[in-house]
């Protein structure tokens, strides 16, 4: 016999494990492999008596009932029994694997059949991805281990359910059972209930699943928000939108977004123009002045809940799997299923001003909190969240006293308000960014606001520290009050008809934020030509995306073709025809002729909107040639 050290006999030279020895070391896992696959199927026939038939089958119906709402009936079947036969009757297993025991000669497969006998419940989270396997941590004991990856599962996702020690190849080896269930990462609290019962220890199993069909009970909506909803429903059944989807998310939005709102009609046409323009309404669309009148509500109402919904449906599209985002990434996807949605994004740019948008204060609350957690873990930080969402944070120092008033300044109804607190914020902190843009909007010397705008830009630029080019720059909060600062100033400074000063922090705010949310990019094509550069506009012009926003193009377009003589005769009389058709609005400011003064603080823009025309008439006021238009 060849001994494992042994020169192998094939010649080769090397040793026989090394060698020909290995093909008998894959052979004898194989046969290890199939003797456990073997005993782990024949215990449906070897291990029930008829009385644990009967019990599994009462205990199904039982789960049924129970659970039905939440799982489909394979689901609950396989985690009915399971749970059996692994923990609640694990005494059942434990007999069965200690009889196949005794008939066992290697020593391999009876170290595996004893791991075996330790069926557990598993939380975990996935972690990694490595090759086809998760590595995941157990929730209680951070323990790490390897299991058998899934397309159920992504980075961040928990798994629960039963599970056994299978040290085939490693000792951090699981084999899963049918019954595991994968919980999507934004799920914390059913993870936090499923761990709490989990420390206190598992007499019943039912009661683990059950935080299932507690959590997706949907809790009652107070009076108002249920006010809001009935609009919603109201409005999707009087269209013939009978996609479950829309009323679902406003669902959501109304349980999960804090409102300080008075009248539900806003808030509801605020909701479904946001689904509206995210392509949830299939080819119905909707204009926001339709909606307005259609709930009797302002438009500047519509836009504040209109914005709130939009940032809470792009929060949870980030957080859908790719797959859902992008169909095409997973063949597997099944374009037939029920799930009618155009992901793709409106890339036309729909709110501007120089006030905030409506969701930055939260999101600045929320950037705050996270500072000042000190949590250690994602769940911890997810609990803090949630717990305070519906709050308003308590500010750490005088500077941030300085800027939550400043934002509250913005929201102010009255103009006395915002005034008060302007001066308010100001007094807290005279660095802040957003107190020096108040102030400046509220001192009348010329020469006072340029020191509160210079002001404004140099603490903001002290604080944020950008680079040039960085994409990413509106999306952090932080950065957006010196962005704003730098769009306020330029804006101001045009309304002074200094145009050709306007220019340096328009183009400094583009390089500082190339994706350009704000709308820059066309107050300063407009400084470009009231300051008769006129070839640096056109250059400049080359660059907007083809047909982003039809209507300042035309203008801009037809009043450079003036400049140029290339615009004359029969084309210069047409010039009206093709501004009625963009926007009527337009002609009605260009014959009233008024100076529009300073730039809106919000604009709601919808093709052929009169905010719309405010925006245009405000780029082109000055402008030579205008007078052709009408």
């Amino acid at each position: 016999m060849v001994g494992r050290n042994d020169p192998c006999p094939c010649g080769s030279g090397k040793k026989y494990k090394k060698c020909c020895g290995k093909e008998q070391v894959v052979d004898l896992q194989e046969i290890i492999s199939l003797e456990l696959e073997k005993i782990m199927e024949g215990f449906s026939e070897e291990g029930l008596e008829s009385a644990n038939y009967f019990e599994v089958e009462q205990r199904t119906h039982h789960w049924q009932k129970a659970l039905s709402e939440v799982f489909d009936k394979d689901i609950i079947e396989a985690t009915a029994y399971e749970s059996y036969i692994f923990h609640d009757r694990v005494d059942i297993w434990r007999k069965y694997i200690a009889r196949q025991k005794k008939h066992q000669k290697r020593q391999r497969i009876i170290d595996i059949l004893t791991s075996w006998e330790e069926p557990f419940y598993l939380l975990a989270e996935i972690q990694k991805v490595e090759g086809e396997n998760f590595v995941i941590r157990d929730v209680l004991t951070s323990d790490t281990y390897q299991f058998p990856g899934s397309t159920q599962g992504q980075l961040g996702d928990w798994l629960f359910g039963l599970v056994i020690r299978n040290p085939l190849d490693t000792e951090k080896e699981l084999q899963p059972t049918s019954g595991i269930l994968f919980i999507p990462s934004h799920q914390t609290a059913v993870v936090e209930s499923i761990k709490s019962k989990l420390e206190n220890g598992v007499h019943d199993s039912l009661e683990l699943y059950k935080v299932f069909a507690e959590q997706a009970q949907l809790p009652e909506l107070p009076a108002f928000g249920a006010d809001v909803l009935a609009l919603v429903e109201s409005f999707l059944k009087r269209h013939q939108l009978k996609n479950e989807l829309p009323r679902n998310m406003a669902y959501s939005f109304l349980t999960e977004v804090p409102l300080n709102a008075r009248k539900p009609e806003g808030v509801a046409a605020g909701i479904l123009q946001a689904i509206n323009i995210f392509g949830f309404f299939g080819n119905l669309y909707v204009t926001q002045k339709t909606l307005a009148e259609y709930f009797d509500t302002s438009v500047a109402s519509l836009t504040k809940y209109r914005d709130l919904m939009e940032n809470y449906l792009m929060e949870r599209i980030k957080e859908m799997p790719e797959y859902m985002k992008n169909p095409d990434s997973d063949p597997s996807f099944d374009p037939d299923m029920d799930f009618d949605l155009d992901m793709s994004m409106p890339q036309m740019l729909t709110t501007m001003g120089t006030d905030p948008r409506i969701t930055e204060s939260g999101m600045w609350q929320m950037v705050m909190r996270t500072q000042h957690s000190g949590a250690e873990s994602e769940i911890d930080l997810n609990q803090i969240i949630q717990q305070s969402m519906n709050s308003t944070y308590t500010p750490a120092d005088d500077a941030e006293a300085a800027q939550l008033m400043s934002y509250q300044a913005y929201d102010a109804l009255t103009e006395k308000e915002r005034r008060k607190l302007a001066k308010q914020a100001f007094k807290l902190d005279s660095e802040n960014t957003d107190a020096n843009l108040l102030m400046a909007e509220i001192t009348p010397d010329p020469a006072e606001k340029q020191k509160y705008y210079l002001k404004a830009i140099q603490s903001g630029q002290q604080k944020s520290e950008l680079e040039p080019d960085a994409d990413i720059t509106w999306d952090f909060v932080l950065h957006r009050p010196l962005l704003r600062a730098l769009f306020a100033y330029g804006a101001w400074l045009m309304e002074q008809k200094k145009y050709a000063e306007s220019i340096q922090p328009l183009e400094t705010l583009l390089e500082l934020n190339p994706s350009d949310q704000q709308g820059a990019r066309w107050l300063l094509a407009s400084a470009y030509i009231r300051a008769g550069k006129w070839v640096e506009a056109e250059d400049f012009m080359i660059e907007f995306p083809p047909e982003e926003y039809g209507a300042i193009d035309f203008y801009f377009d037809s009043i450079m073709d003036m400049h140029d003589g290339t615009l004359e005769g029969s084309e210069l009389k047409e010039l009206n025809m093709e501004a009625v058709i963009w926007n009527t609005d337009v002609l009605d400011l260009i014959k009233d002729g008024k100076n529009p003064g300073e730039f809106p603080r919000s604009l709601s823009l919808e093709g052929g909107n009169e905010d719309e025309a405010k925006l245009i008439y405000w780029l082109i006021y000055g402008m030579p040639g205008i007078k052709n238009f009408v």
